[in-house]
């Protein structure tokens, strides 16, 4: 999630977390500050220290949607607050400091995990690696599930972090690999090699509307029934509207700014 900019983005901390100002003026800063560590006492009463401001925009945004949707558990908003920091820990290693405008964990990665948990997938599909923030947080879900399943694709095969070039997926600590293959080509060429049904798909690679509807069409036909989409980067075009006027089998369960998650209803 970018910086507070709306209500929306506004009420999540308000329903999430007590002293919410408070909170709400940092997170604004998240993207010129983004090492930044706050302190959070959730409305449940869960207290949480030093915690990377990425970190808290994932965890509130679980916060939030896991009580909309009935899912929530106090262990798992430990887990993501627990990886969450592993994932800084390691950005701080290498870049010592924040380079302004950059990115990090985002509230889509707070529903991201919600949805592995809630739904159990099997076998997980992405497109866009990068850094590895989203498959870090997929592999733990899947961890904490006992089972799963995750492919990962990606156009290159190294990314750039503080002017230092990282292989792909250079976050995702090595207990989590087991599980995870990664592949390097267009997702077009990429998506077309996968044959068998799938149970979540993540969208996060190229958000041309041509690519993002792409995308979508290919998940539709693959994901089972029940299987769950994910997508990131909505708001960049029309193209998660247009899909999902047009297609019936797919019915709308999580919307926010910037994240959209539907599920297979056919």
């Amino acid at each position: 999630m970018e910086p507070i900019d709306n209500l929306r983005k506004l009420k999540y901390v308000m329903k999430s977390v007590k002293q919410w100002a408070k909170t709400a003026f940092y997170l604004s800063q998240w993207k010129e500050n983004g090492l930044r560590q706050i302190s959070l006492t959730f409305k449940d009463h869960q207290e949480f220290h030093n915690v990377t401001l990425g970190t808290a925009w994932a965890m509130i945004s679980y916060y939030y949607w896991a009580h909309r949707i009935g899912a929530y558990d106090k262990g798992d908003l430990r887990e993501l607050y627990r990886i969450g920091e592993e994932i800084y820990s390691k950005i701080r290693h290498e870049c010592k400091s924040w380079p302004r405008g950059g990115w990090g964990l985002q509230g889509t990665h707070g529903i991201l995990f919600l949805a592995i948990r809630k739904y159990n997938p099997k076998v997980i599909v992405e497109t866009g690696i990068a850094s590895g923030y989203s498959s870090a947080i997929i592999l733990t879900a899947m961890q904490l599930n006992g089972f799963g399943r995750l492919i990962s694709i990606d156009i290159d095969d190294s990314v750039s972090i503080c002017g230092i070039v990282k292989e792909i997926g250079w976050l995702v600590p090595g207990s989590l690999r087991e599980n995870w293959s990664k592949r390097t080509g267009s997702s077009k060429e990429k998506l077309s090699e996968i044959e068998e049904p799938i149970d979540v798909f993540y969208h996060d690679s190229d958000h041309s509307k041509e690519n993002m509807l792409m995308e979508y069409n290919w998940a539709s036909t693959h994901l089972k029934k029940g299987g769950v989409l994910v997508s990131d980067d909505i708001d960049w075009n029309s193209a998660w509207k247009e899909f999902l006027e047009t297609n019936r089998s797919i019915r709308k369960i999580i919307e926010t700014v910037s994240t959209g998650v539907a599920i297979k209803v056919d």
